[in-house]
């Protein structure tokens, strides 16, 4: 038996590498459209939010009216969340 994770992963080298990708892989999954995966944002993760949904969802965005736009502008919960997603160009992780 090992006495720590420390000592499992040094005796272990290849078998946490293998897990520690299979993990990264399943974080990363996509939803079934463009942007960020409902499911990532509204459970706990982790997830991985690479920069291409970020940047699909702030096209998305974008792309709406002016009307829908200036609605969420208006409303600060929403004018945060876009403000941060475009300083988050190249993804987050949500945990």
């Amino acid at each position: 038996m090992y006495g720590s994770e420390r000592e499992h992963r040094a005796s272990n080298p290849d078998v946490w590498r293998a897990y520690e990708e299979a993990e990264r892989r399943a974080s990363s999954q996509r939803g079934d459209g463009p942007g960020i995966a409902r499911f990532k944002l509204e459970s706990n993760g982790p997830w991985i939010v690479v920069a291409e949904e970020v940047d699909e969802a702030l096209s998305a965005y974008a792309r709406s009216s002016a009307s829908v736009r200036a609605d969420a502008e208006a409303d600060e919960v929403w004018a945060s969340w876009i403000a941060w997603l475009r300083r988050a160009s190249l993804g987050f992780e949500v945990n």
